[in-house]
C-alpha cells in the first residue's frame, strides 16, 4: 500500500496536501504485510472463518473492513 503524500499548489497559491485513500480491498500479500502474518496463517484464518475473504476471478481479496474486524477480534496479550 502506498503511503506517500503529495503537495500541490492551488490556483490561489494555497498549498493543498493530499493523501491516497484507503484501498477497499487488500491482496493476500498486502494483508500479509499489513498484519505481519505468514500466507499459511492467513489461509488458516480464512479456513476457520475468522477472516472473511472474497474471490474476484482467481484472486483472493480481503476487504479493509474484514481486516479491521479480524484485528479487533484478536484477544489482547495475556487473554488467550
Amino acid at each position: 500500500m502506498d503511503t506517500r503524500t503529495s503537495i500541490c499548489s492551488a490556483n490561489n497559491g494555497d498549498m493543498i496536501v493530499t493523501t491516497p485513500t484507503t484501498p477497499a480491498v487488500m491482496t493476500i500479500n498486502e494483508f500479509r504485510d499489513w498484519a505481519r502474518l505468514s500466507r499459511t496463517r492467513i489461509y488458516e484464518e480464512i479456513g476457520k472463518g475468522s477472516l472473511c475473504a472474497i474471490k474476484v476471478g482467481r484472486r483472493t481479496l480481503i476487504t479493509t473492513e474484514a481486516a479491521r474486524a479480524w484485528l479487533e477480534s484478536q484477544p489482547a496479550y495475556g487473554e488467550a
